[in-house]
């Protein structure tokens, strides 16, 4: 995942005309990053799943007073 992440950063700051920077960070440092990006990864998948029956009650119920 690092890998991923320090390739979208160069890709970035290539768009940006920004110089590409050393990450200081240790490895384990990385690793808890990584695993909090996961972590919220899911907690807004789970999120995406729950708001999408609700947007279409609304749709429904809109459509019933236009």
């Amino acid at each position: 995942m690092s890998s991923v992440f320090n390739d979208v950063t160069s890709v970035a700051n290539a768009a940006t005309g920004e110089e590409t920077k050393k990450d200081s960070r240790t490895q384990e440092e990385i690793d808890e990053d990584n695993a909090l990006a996961d972590r919220l990864s899911l907690i807004i998948e789970d999120a995406n799943e729950k708001i999408v029956p609700i947007c279409e009650m609304i749709r429904k119920v809109s459509t019933l007073f236009v």
